[in-house]
């Protein structure tokens, strides 16, 4: 079976594990996710991507290092899932990005702490 995330955010492959996916709650993703199903993982990135990045555009301020940050977010989703309880799960992955960073200004580098 071939499963593939299109530029426009839909699942490509098999039509029932499409919808078998699509239709779960975040719950079952992250569950999912932690047993390691690469077609959740997708499913959760396209229903949450263009929230979570702009909210980190908001954050950082620069298109760059937001779609950065949404990398990172999500590569700790797939990480972490274990660990996530409840709803919310991406944005709690966004929450923790380091409070380190600051407004992005251009004349000065951003780092982390």
């Amino acid at each position: 079976m071939s499963i593939a995330l299109t530029r426009s955010g839909t699942i490509a492959g098999d039509a029932s594990a499409r919808a078998s996916a699509s239709d779960s709650s975040d719950e079952t993703l992250v569950a999912r996710i932690a047993a390691g199903d690469k077609l959740a993982m997708q499913v959760l990135f396209a229903r949450h991507r263009t929230p979570v990045y702009r909210w980190l555009l908001r954050f950082v301020g620069n298109e760059t290092v937001a779609e950065d940050l949404l990398s990172d977010v999500f590569f700790d989703v797939w990480q972490q899932a274990g660990r996530f309880e409840g709803l919310g799960v991406v944005l709690s992955a966004a929450a923790a990005i380091p409070t380190g960073f600051r407004q992005y200004d251009a004349n000065e580098p951003c780092f982390c702490t």
